[in-house]
């Protein structure tokens, strides 16, 4: 099978989900899903709301179990790791997941290099890294997240998931709650940064514009099942079926309404 090979460096993760399938109780909530990530590719998990979308992505750092099926990263299943180990290696960054409270931005960044380790030198230079990285300066190290507006404190959480350089970057909805404007940019700086830091990236998503500004490729997910997994070009194209057509049909009037600004005199 071949991969996009759009980054100049792949060091991250190859990931291979094999008939991963998860049930709430009678409901089949993931059903029989199979891909892979190539190291240092961008996907976008899409669908509706219960398609199974987070609960997918929640499989991968074993906060959820599947009842069949299996998780690969790097050729290892991660059931053969420890949860605990397993998440020291991953960055996550949900809605919803917010900063501690009681530390600073500087130490909620450094909480994972503090864990594995690291010399104290090191970590302050990587926090130092990372806030400028995400378009932060160097007066927002000692604020509290009390002191970050909405856009800022999301900033410090995508740059608290990458602070050990994480061959595997998970993102449930991270921009969901913010206005547009804060939204777009912090879409582009992540589309950025994901590209020159080359880590493997699954980004759950809602919304099929977000999904094609920012993927390699596009997953959708239909009542649990992969219906379609193709580039963005492909998936506005030329969609799967009816159901994935439906989800284009916004996007591609809102591309089109663009286009009809720009040729306005």
């Amino acid at each position: 099978m071949s991969f996009p090979t759009s980054h100049a460096s792949a060091r991250g993760a190859h990931v291979e989900l094999r008939d991963v399938s998860v049930r709430h109780g009678s409901r089949v909530v993931v059903d029989a899903v199979s891909f892979e990530v190539a190291p240092s590719e961008l996907i976008v998990l899409i669908g509706p709301s219960g398609a199974g979308k987070s609960t997918l992505l929640s499989t991968l750092n074993r906060l959820v179990e599947p009842c069949s099926g299996e998780v690969l990263i790097d050729g290892r299943p991660i059931r053969e790791r420890s949860p605990h180990e397993l998440r020291r290696g991953i960055g996550y960054c949900f809605q919803g997941l917010g900063l501690f409270p009681h530390l600073d931005v500087a130490e909620n960044i450094a909480i994972t290099p503090r864990l594995l380790g690291w010399e104290r030198a090191r970590i302050d230079a990587r926090v130092l890294e990372l806030l400028g990285r995400v378009g932060l300066d160097p007066s927002f190290l000692r604020r509290s997240p009390s002191q970050l507006s909405g856009g800022q404190a999301q900033r410090v959480a995508v740059a608290r998931a990458l602070a050990a350089d994480p061959p595997l970057l998970l993102l449930d909805e991270p921009f969901g709650a913010l206005d547009p404007h804060t939204r777009n940019l912090l879409q582009a700086e992540l589309r950025s940064l994901q590209a020159a830091l080359g880590t493997t990236t699954l980004f759950v998503s809602h919304d099929l514009s977000e999904a094609a500004l920012l993927a390699d490729r596009i997953a959708v997910l239909v009542d649990g099942r992969l219906v379609q997994l193709a580039s963005p070009a492909e998936v506005l194209s030329r969609p799967a079926n009816e159901a994935v057509a439906r989800m284009t049909e916004p996007a591609l009037r809102r591309a089109h309404a663009l286009c009809a600004l720009e040729r306005a005199p």
